[in-house]
């Protein structure tokens, strides 16, 4: 199975799954959702997936769940932290996508981007959002992809921090987390991966492009439907990421990962995946 082809099966079935939860009124965590995916992630591809998981006492709270690095057969690499929401089946929302600590004026977000802006070579900071919903709920034509991808798939889909700053309000705004304001601005995940047909980029480079044109559009979007101020406000804020690209090498905890040996710095976040193209 391609890896496209695993991740929509992940999404549709991480769908399932919280259709499950909403008829028996059980509330799915993020955490156990990010596990089993992680699990039939590396049990899907033994050969190009490595996962590696810090002890709980290593973790520190910079608003991510996951860090996911995909390495190009160029030597070229990309990566994306990624801070999960899940939907509350009972008020279909994500009531916790604005979290702050408290006596903080940040939220999660806030702490994702500066912790993404200080490793080297940077990740991208990314949401990821395990969604399901009655059919009567959204209509195709706010889906991100018009209705033209089956909504299952949205089971697991991503957004850029912009997005979540972008629904968080500010200055007397309202703070958006139902689903129906969310879910317009999310991709589902399999698009990162799913251009495998073309040969001639290697799979960090075509990550990058499907970030970029997928999921950074889908940001643009949403900032140009905000009034000046506000746009500009998100902007200052996304500035110290730079420019969303692939590098040459991943960060050193990233090799010492690949080596088998314990990053001396590990990195602020729990669980890694690194995804590695195959040489044919």
């Amino acid at each position: 199975m391609k890896l496209s082809q695993t991740l929509g099966h992940l999404a549709r079935r991480t769908w399932k799954l919280l259709a499950q939860g909403r008829a028996n009124a059980i509330q799915l965590g993020e955490e156990t959702l990010t596990d089993l995916n992680l699990l039939h992630l590396k049990a899907g591809h033994p050969h190009e997936v490595r996962t590696h998981i810090f002890k709980k006492h290593a973790e520190r709270r910079t608003g991510a769940d996951w860090e996911w690095w995909f390495a190009g057969a160029s030597g070229k690499w990309f990566g994306m932290r990624v801070q999960a929401k899940v939907l509350d089946v009972h008020s279909n929302s994500f009531r916790h996508l604005h979290y702050g600590p408290k006596h903080s004026c940040k939220t999660q977000c806030d702490y994702l981007i500066e912790s993404c802006s200080a490793t080297k070579p940077s990740p991208v900071p990314a949401y990821c959002f395990y969604s399901q919903w009655q059919p009567e709920s959204i209509k195709p034509d706010l889906l991100s992809r018009g209705g033209g991808c089956a909504v299952e798939f949205y089971g697991c889909a991503l957004a850029t921090a912009g997005v979540v700053l972008a629904l968080r309000g500010g200055r007397g705004r309202r703070k958006q987390f139902d689903l129906a304001q969310v879910i317009p601005h999310v991709v589902p995940w399999h698009l990162l991966v799913c251009r495998e047909q073309n040969n001639e980029l290697d799979l960090a480079t075509r990550v990058c492009r499907a970030w970029t044109e997928e999921a950074m559009a889908g940001e643009r979007r949403l900032l140009n439907s905000l009034d000046e101020l506000r746009r500009n406000e998100i902007q200052q804020k996304l500035q110290v990421l730079g420019q969303t690209c692939v590098w040459g090498a991943a960060p050193d905890y990233i090799s010492a990962i690949e080596n088998a040996v314990e990053p001396e710095f590990p990195p602020p976040v729990r669980r890694i995946i690194v995804i590695k193209e195959l040489n044919n």
